[in-house]
């Protein structure tokens, strides 16, 4: 004997569905959320400080190199290249390195530091300056980036990896 759906109850059960496939949603992004944002205590007083990183991370991850692919799917940071990036802050010349792991590519900004020009701004537009860089390292790269500040600049150095095509 066929089983008969009145329609309350067909709304009912698609709304069920509805509301369970958003939530599942909701947690595996909350989840990768936390994933991409790392600690790198590691580093010890060559770590960022950690809204810095927050703020560096999210100015690369939606920039329009990242946002504008097909995929849902964002490159991850990275505490190492945090460290070489912090390295790179120092270093006069470019330094573009191959590894077997895929290329690095390296981008440092400087800029005046004048009355009135915020950090955050200044992060904002080098990483602008970056977008040739954060677009070969794609979604399935990964970066990390170090900053420092003295009376008279800004600088920031950030580090990206390209993955190996497969």
């Amino acid at each position: 004997m066929p089983v008969i759906i009145q329609s309350s109850e067909m709304f009912s059960y698609w709304y069920s569905v509805v509301a369970i496939v958003l939530l599942s949603g909701i947690f595996t992004i909350s989840t990768d959320a936390i994933a991409i944002y790392p600690d790198c205590k590691t580093l010890g007083k060559y770590a960022l400080r950690p809204k810095i990183r927050e703020f560096i991370l999210v100015k690369v991850i939606t920039a329009e190199p990242i946002v504008n692919q097909p995929v849902s799917i964002t490159p991850g940071y990275d505490c190492i290249l945090e460290g070489i990036a912090r390295i790179e802050l120092d270093r006069t010349q470019r330094s573009n390195i191959c590894t077997g792991a895929g290329q690095l590519i390296t981008e440092k900004f400087e800029d005046a530091k004048l009355p009135g020009y915020k950090r955050k701004d200044f992060i904002a537009k080098a990483v602008k300056s970056f977008h040739g860089s954060i677009g070969k390292m794609g979604v399935t790269g990964q970066f990390g980036c170090n900053f420092a500040a003295d009376e008279t600049k800004y600088k920031i150095a950030c580090v990206f990896q390209e993955r190996p095509r497969q």
